[in-house]
């Protein structure tokens, strides 16, 4: 059965495009398998540290900001006392 010049056309398309993790054959064009994986790995723990870093950054403002607001709380508590004291 002849094939169609669609399906030619897309069958070499997926082959270019596509790859597989130790099951099959890698993307050739001069990657190694391993190079693969390497990069897989940078970017996934590059992930992990940006996830890391922005929940830092947002506990400790949220920290801040609490702080800041129990501050303003006691001073307006200590000026509520003197006022009432008097």
């Amino acid at each position: 059965m002849a094939e169609s010049l669609f399906f030619k056309n897309m069958k070499i398309f997926f082959l270019h495009r596509t790859f597989t993790l130790g099951t099959g054959s890698p993307l050739r064009d001069g990657v190694s398998p391993f190079v693969l994986l390497a990069f897989t790995a940078l970017l996934g723990s590059s992930a992990l540290v940006s996830a890391t870093a922005v929940v830092l950054f947002l506990a400790r403002r949220l920290r801040e900001k609490a702080r800041k607001k129990r501050k303003e709380e006691e001073r307006m508590v200590r000026l509520w006392e003197f006022i009432l004291e008097e």
